[in-house]
């Protein structure tokens, strides 16, 4: 089975610019930040071809995530608290919301 999702890794990096592991979050502020990137105008206009996975759906890319560094091709977006991320980032007004945007799609 892991096999069959490295398979469909390297298949989906071939097509795509980026694939984002999107992990489940929260109800309120935190959903509805990821929620508001997809849906930002910064993400609708970049000419990347960006692959939207849930993390919690594809379990095996998720674990290929985070025990090896592929690329920067394949990143995670998410509202883990317990570590350091992003969107903590914006939570607690270290930079600006748009300015997350920029970077995730960067």
């Amino acid at each position: 089975m892991l096999n069959e999702a490295l398979k469909k890794l390297e298949d989906d990096l071939e097509v795509y610019d980026m694939i984002l592991l999107v992990e489940p979050e929260g109800d309120g502020a935190e959903g509805d930040l990821t929620r508001r990137f997809l849906s930002s105008q910064i993400f609708r206009q970049s000419e990347k071809k960006v692959l939207i996975l849930s993390a919690e759906k594809n379990k095996e890319l998720a674990e290929l995530y985070y025990t090896y560094e592929f690329s920067d091709k394949v990143r995670m977006i998410g509202g883990d608290k317990q570590h350091g991320d992003l969107l903590n980032l914006i939570d607690s007004g270290l930079i600006a919301e748009q300015e997350a945007f920029e970077l995730i799609l960067r």
